[in-house]
């Protein structure tokens, strides 16, 4: 199945061939809610009961569906199959990634990896910064270092961090 390009995967350089033929995106839809939850679930659970405590299931659905903003949002399709989401926000001076989350299968093939360098790619384009924030609990901070990011910040939960590309 084909789905529309992205505004990230227009993003995509030819020198990013392998990405572009791996990895694509496509707008979500409001029929996606209950398998991202699903994924919310799979990828934040932990996450979330390290922070907060016990996870309430009809909490986390109410709270995600505040938050639920399918035409913001973009799937992650990996060999054609949805394997993730992305949100991020075009500011003036960075680009902040808000969420990304890869099905626990999928993770570990580089796809969050190229995307993220996909951003940066773009963000260094824009002479912009790449900014995120990641709970405190989640491993994901070692990616971020590993790909360039800083610690800039933080508070009880989450560490904020940057790529600076200026």
């Amino acid at each position: 199945m084909k789905y529309p390009t992205s505004p990230l995967g227009n993003a995509l350089h030819a020198d990013q061939k392998k990405v572009a033929s791996e990895i694509s995106f496509r707008t979500c839809r409001k029929d996606d809610g209950e398998w991202l939850f699903d994924l919310f679930a799979k990828t934040m659970r932990e996450y979330i009961v390290q922070t907060f405590g016990p996870w309430d299931v009809a909490v986390q659905r109410a709270l995600f569906l505040k938050e639920f903003q399918p035409n913001a949002w973009q799937v992650i399709v990996y060999q054609e199959k949805d394997v993730g989401i992305i949100q991020s926000e075009d500011r003036p001076d960075t680009i902040w990634i808000s969420n990304i989350q890869i099905d626990p299968r999928f993770q570990s093939k580089g796809i969050g990896s190229k995307i993220i360098k996909t951003i940066v790619d773009k963000a260094q384009r824009e002479r912009k910064s790449v900014t995120l924030r990641v709970f405190k609990c989640n491993p994901a901070r070692h990616l971020y270092e590993k790909l360039g990011f800083l610690l800039t910040s933080e508070n009880e939960t989450h560490w904020y961090m940057a790529f600076s590309t200026i």
